[in-house]
């Protein structure tokens, strides 16, 4: 480098800066880049710390590991990035009229000045610690650092007596330590203040399949209540969580009820914060001082699908802003970040969970005309082994059919169904547009016509009203009626044998039969008609239809969607 180099200062060393950095110095190999970091790691997996802990990731190291192998500390960015790395050093104040960024050294208390040309704040986001008695009592995480996953890993393999295990929240994080606790023999208890869980990724009813799937492997769910205080020993250690409605015995207690953007510095030193909370950047990530930009959690960015601002504090996207910041602060390119669809997936024991876009619940509250559709399908076709289930919810605006999302639970294979929707949300997609996308196809793959597409095909054909439907809830509340109607069941008996519900007002015809057994369908109530995923109970209904019988409806989903929502069997079989 030489002594004209651009001086570049970026403050945050785990996501976006660190991308930032490397992306500035393939940008720029003359700039002085120096990156300032209060914790002790940098450049690691903030999303793997989970997995970390659960075992799946061996090694803390694990998470700072390139692919070719090389653990990004501060020498490896000396060395391989000429970038100068200043760990366990707090950014205390921006003085934007000298361009000095004034530090301090955790360790021994030095204070420095640094100057810059071009500064980066990307301060990611501080989890939110509601103001509960005892918060502050050991073995209480909330596991946003590096440095608390490694304890608590210790803690959970080392400890002997570590029985039992709270979890506080129901969100992302909490769902993503199951395995920790499943693994080593833990009994965890998840306390959920709202009514299910993941309520910003899934519908209430999906939420159900996830929380009986929890159930079974021995997990305690409790939604609807709330967290009063906490409990400690003689040794000053959680040993009780106190709610609204009970007592529960803890040896360890993890927090977790969501983030804040980390924008004190930046708001300190009079930048723009946006109406989210986060700093407010333009297209090119630049803040409202032309020399300043910023990214990863701490800023706000732009939601395409509603077209309103959004928090959305992930590794990928930090990752793919701190990016668009090496190119403009080199000025090797104006380069822009359009925004995000809220792309979000995790795994939670067995179970494979991913959204993009809006649920049908946060659609309504935005004031669309929502309307949605469940499916299951299998990732590969009906007649290839090894198939694994997942039940899929689109949703749609009903009037110009244009796509708001989907939501997808279940063993299989999620990520291809939930990026598919990304892309078809970042095109501005119709059901029909969704529906017709020239996707690969082989029965080890997939099957002919997609589980998404047949999902998108039926939600297009409620919306024109080809057949009459009801969602799962709908399908709950008339169950729980005294209402006379008859349930037809249209599967074949065999199917029939793994999960059924025991109600006096059901009927088995299977499909085959039922123009032969018309004089069995009675011509004054309401046909409800139900199979194993949709397809059947759907073109029952079009032969009612087509032999007189106005009156009926099917159950969207079928028995595999029920079963595992409402908890009527176990059977994952597939069909139509």
């Amino acid at each position: 480098m030489t002594e004209t180099g651009k001086r570049i200062v970026i403050i945050g060393g785990v996501a976006c800066g660190p991308k930032a950095a490397a992306r500035a110095r393939r940008c720029d190999p003359h700039a002085h880049i120096t990156m300032i970091e209060q914790g002790e790691f940098v450049s690691f997996a903030g999303c793997g710390m989970p997995y970390y802990i659960a075992g799946a990731v061996p090694e803390k190291e694990g998470l700072m590991t390139t692919t070719t192998g090389y653990v990004r500390d501060p020498e490896y960015f000396r060395l391989m990035k000429e970038v100068t790395v200043l760990t366990g050093t707090r950014a205390d104040r921006i003085d934007r009229e000298n361009k000095l960024v004034h530090a301090t050294n955790l360790k021994t208390g030095e204070t420095s000045a640094f100057q810059y040309d071009k500064l980066v704040i990307a301060t990611g986001a501080r989890p939110i610690v509601p103001p509960l008695e005892g918060i502050n009592l050991k073995g209480i995480y909330t596991l946003r650092s590096l440095e608390e996953a490694i304890e608590i890993r210790k803690t959970i393999e080392e400890n002997m007596e570590l029985e039992n295990a709270v979890i506080v929240g129901g969100g992302r994080i909490s769902l993503e330590v199951t395995d920790a606790f499943a693994n080593q023999g833990v009994d965890a208890t998840i306390v959920e203040l709202l009514d299910s869980l993941l309520a910003t990724m899934l519908d209430p009813e999906l939420a159900l399949y996830l929380e009986n799937t929890l159930k079974k492997h021995g997990m305690t769910i409790l939604t609807s209540e709330k967290v009063l205080r906490f409990e400690g020993d003689s040794d000053g250690r959680v040993a009780k969580v106190v709610t609204d409605k009970r007592e529960i015995d803890a040896q360890m207690a993890i927090v977790a009820v969501g983030v804040r953007p980390n924008a004190d510095l930046a708001k300190a030193a009079g930048l723009e914060i946006g109406e989210s909370g986060g700093i407010k950047v333009n297209e090119h990530m630049q803040t409202s001082d032309p020399d300043i930009f910023a990214g990863g959690d701490c800023v706000e960015t732009d939601n395409l699908v509603t077209g309103r601002k959004c928090l959305m504090p992930l590794g990928s996207v930090a990752n793919r802003q701190g990016r668009v910041i090496g190119d403009n602060i080199t000025g090797f390119s104006r380069d822009t970040y359009p925004g995000v669809v809220g792309t979000s997936m995790l795994k939670a024991l067995d179970l494979n969970i991913g959204k993009v876009g809006l649920t049908e619940s946060e659609a309504s509250r935005m004031g669309y005309d929502a309307v949605s559709m469940i499916s299951p399908g299998a990732d590969k076709s009906h007649f290839y082994p090894g198939g694994k289930t997942l039940i899929i919810k689109l949703v749609a605006e009903r009037a110009s059919q244009r796509l708001l999302g989907v939501q997808v639970i279940g063993p299989g294979d999620m990520p291809r169904v939930v990026d598919t929707v990304a892309a078809a949300l970042t095109a501005n997609m119709t059901l029909h547009q969704l529906a017709n996308l020239d996707v690969g196809y082989a029965p080890p793959y997939a099957s002919a016509i997609s589980p998404l597409a047949h999902c998108a095909n039926a939600l297009r054909n409620k919306i024109n009203g080809l057949a009459e439907s009801l969602s799962l809830p709908d399908f709950k509340k008339r169950l729980d009626t005294r209402d006379d109607y008859m349930l037809l069941d249209v599967r074949k008996e065999n199917e029939a044998a793994n999960a059924t519900i025991d109600d006096p007002r059901y009927l088995m015809i299977p499909l085959h039969e039922l123009p032969e057994r018309m004089q069995e369908i009675p011509s004054d109530k309401k046909i409800i008609s139900i199979c194993q995923v949709g397809g059947r109970s759907y073109e029952a209904v079009l032969t009612l239809k087509g032999k007189g019988v106005r009156n009926a409806c099917y159950v969207e989903g079928g028995m595999s969607a029920w079963s595992k929502t409402f908890g009527a069997g176990q059977d994952d079989g597939h069909d139509e």
